[in-house]
């Protein structure tokens, strides 16, 4: 079932942590190399709680959670960028991948979105992520670009701009 959140308070942080775990041991490895693993964790887990106190200040912008007996197995943020929508951290959790949770995602939020008229949604993928290219794909989105304006305004060759009309 799909689930649309636009505040911290609506969201279980402990369930989105287990989706997102082994993003935030990468993102903790990233930022706090010098750090014991555990306190790159524990300081990844604190830094998106921080992120999504100011996410969430933006009216606009939503997590989408996909729920299977109560618990959240797939989830994205979308937020404004240029004409549209960018749909990003689009994550799985681990123990559910491979079973099309994330495409699921993807197209009820595509149909979300429609139901209160057309638009553009857009993605940036790496272009080493296949996994998340095919899914991409596999939903709609096209690529657009061979690289990817990131939100901050920084430019990473190392992307793709996706796109979908919806």
């Amino acid at each position: 079932m799909l689930k649309i959140v636009d505040s911290l308070a609506e969201l279980d942080f402990a369930q989105l942590l287990a989706v997102c775990q082994e993003s935030l041991c990468e993102r903790g490895q990233l930022d706090y190399p010098n750090e014991p693993a555990n306190l790159q964790q524990i300081y990844a887990e604190q830094d998106l709680y921080v992120y999504l106190e100011e996410f969430f200040r933006e009216p606009a912008a939503k997590y989408a959670l996909w729920v299977v007996d109560g618990f959240y197995v797939s989830v994205l943020r979308f937020e404004p960028y240029q004409n549209g929508l960018l749909v990003n951290a689009l994550e799985t959790l681990p123990t559910a991948r491979k079973q099309g949770f994330a495409k699921i995602l993807l197209s009820a939020v595509r149909d979300y979105l429609a139901g209160s008229g057309s638009g553009v949604l857009y993605s940036h993928t790496q272009k080493d992520n296949a996994a998340s290219l095919r899914t991409h794909l596999a939903c709609g989105f096209s690529i657009i670009s061979d690289s990817a304006v990131y939100l901050d305004g920084s430019n990473r060759m190392d992307s793709f701009t996706l796109s979908l009309k919806y």
